[in-house]
């Protein structure tokens, strides 16, 4: 598989990485941002009406650290 077809985030491809069009910490920011924290503020905003969301924003928080615990060794 040719790695400008594997993708990172939406916008993202690991070949951008590999050539350095965008660093290891950018992408990890879209990362983040895209992935963990949208998703957590959508769900967090449907809490006044609906309250069955807690467990799902949960795990969507906790998979804040896997990433975090590569890119530390990284920085």
């Amino acid at each position: 598989m040719h790695a400008e077809m594997i993708r990172i985030t939406a916008n993202i491809t690991l070949d951008d990485l590999r050539s350095g069009k965008i660093s290891t910490v950018e992408a990890y920011e879209t990362q983040v941002r895209d992935w963990i924290i949208g998703p957590a503020k959508t769900l967090a905003s449907l809490y006044p009406t609906e309250t069955d969301h807690g467990m799902a924003l949960l795990a969507i928080e906790l998979m804040f650290f896997e990433p975090h615990g590569k890119l530390l060794p990284k920085i």
